[in-house]
């Protein structure tokens, strides 16, 4: 079967056009840039639209300022993309035409749509006042992420396409299939970026990884199992072994051991139960069995306190004990000979993994992994904003060698590649096969 065609964008789409361009530049944490990698990576695609007689036209989301509940929007400075644009600005040298819509105009479902200040915008922009026009946090907008209100998607949609020519999405971190990310390739010819380009590349070789490249190790950690399910039972047949670590792992201890563990319910529980079950043949999964427990509840403000946290070795656990809560794991548990062996023989590994609650302090597990990591010369591949923030923080030589060595990958979205993993195949993912479909083509 014949790979599906990725357009990818080129000299020849961009001249003369207004190129609207979905970056990843959610980067900003209370109004202030975390981390510039993702603004970085982006620079290339943004080059070739200037380099070759196009006006660049940038969007992105920033934060979660939609409500679930009720749906309500929250207009802030502390989610705005001025720190991005003014980034791009003193760094890069190109000037920066930010459109800033007045809050006061957003209902409590925010913005309906842009207003004059855009035709400005674009005036400036054709007539080489400035190099790029970024438009407002998408996820002000009503219409971004709306599911079931019809026409205000559409809405919005057709107002990002009226001020275009084409699209082209560069976001491998932005995976759901939004207004900027899928239904706008419904209204323009519309290709991949360079850099979305690259990693649906490097995704779709470890999807497919050779057998000279095995063996493959995977480390998940993050959030709870019951989001990650999917993604971990495709990882483990894909993986020689999957490491799994923070609240995944303590889903998977609670199953295992029959203890419990403060925050981790019944429902969590019985998935990974399940998980446990898949693996009961081949034993690929690699379940701490040593972690450091806390007896108070901690946070980012309240950090763990000397005295108040422990080690505990699950095998001297008893059925029914509470653990109470389990913010990593101990470094012993990578030291051990076979734990050790398994990450020193693998030649290929993927990193989605912040293995213990670094903001409130407990940062030895995650210290331990990378440094093991440092130390084999395996193709590494790391993925996820929270991930390389932990890398280049607690190892950050490591960190700076990845990124100078093409042998390994530093994905821009850890989501993005779990969910291909789930999926099963990277141009099965929505937001990719939206452009397979547009073909760089006007839609009919």
């Amino acid at each position: 079967m014949n790979k599906p065609h990725l357009p990818i964008i080129s000299a020849k789409d961009v001249k003369g056009k207004f190129v609207l361009i979905r970056v990843d530049h959610n980067v900003i944490k209370k109004g202030k840039i975390d981390d510039p990698y993702r603004i970085e990576r982006s620079k290339a695609t943004i080059d070739l639209v200037l380099e070759n007689g196009g006006y660049p036209i940038l969007m992105t989301h920033i934060g979660r300022p939609r409500d679930k509940e009720s749906g309500n929007i929250t207009v802030s400075q502390d989610d705005s993309v001025v720190p991005v644009a003014d980034y791009i600005q003193s760094t890069w040298g190109y000037k920066v035409r930010v459109i800033e819509l007045n809050p006061k105009k957003a209902t409590e479902k925010g913005f309906t749509g842009l207003d004059s200040s855009v035709d400005y915008a674009i005036d400036e922009l054709k007539n080489g006042e400035v190099k790029i026009v970024y438009l407002p946090n998408t996820r002000w907008f009503t219409g971004e992420e709306e599911k079931t209100v019809q026409g205000l998607r559409d809405s919005f949609t057709a107002e990002l396409a009226s001020i275009a020519d084409i699209f082209v999405n560069d976001a491998f971190g932005s995976h759901q299939p939004h207004v900027s990310t899928y239904w706008i390739t419904k209204k323009l010819p519309s290709f991949a970026g360079l850099l979305m380009a690259e990693e649906v590349q490097r995704l779709e070789y470890l999807l497919n990884l050779p057998k000279a490249k095995h063996p493959f190790l995977v480390v998940v950690a993050g959030e709870k199992i019951d989001t990650k399910i999917g993604a971990l039972e495709s990882l483990r047949e894909v993986a020689d072994h999957l490491l799994v670590g923070g609240l995944p792992a303590n889903a998977l201890i609670c199953a295992k051991y029959g203890v419990k563990i403060n925050g981790v319910g019944q429902g969590e529980i019985e998935v990974a139960r399940h998980l446990l079950d898949a693996d009961k043949q081949d034993n690929r999964l690699l379940i701490p069995d040593l972690v450091i427990a806390s007896d108070l509840e901690c946070n980012k403000d309240y950090p763990r306190q000397e005295g108040k946290y422990r080690e505990i070795d699950l095998y001297k656990a008893r059925r029914g004990d509470n653990l109470g809560f389990v913010y990593d794991i101990s470094p012993k548990y990578l030291m051990k000979s076979d734990v050790a062996e398994t990450i020193k023989k693998a030649k290929t590994d993927f990193i989605n993994a912040v293995m213990g609650f670094d903001k409130a302090g407990f940062v030895d597990g995650t210290v331990a992994l990378y440094y093991l990591l440092a130390e084999n010369d395996a193709d590494h591949f790391f993925g996820g904003g929270d991930t390389l923030k932990a890398l280049s923080k607690y190892a950050n030589d490591f960190y700076s060698k990845l990124g100078q060595d093409k042998r390994h990958t530093l994905f821009t979205g850890g989501g993005t590649i779990l969910t291909g993993f789930e999926s099963r195949g990277v141009y099965k993912m929505e937001v990719v096969n939206a452009l397979i479909q547009n073909g760089g083509k006007p839609p009919e």
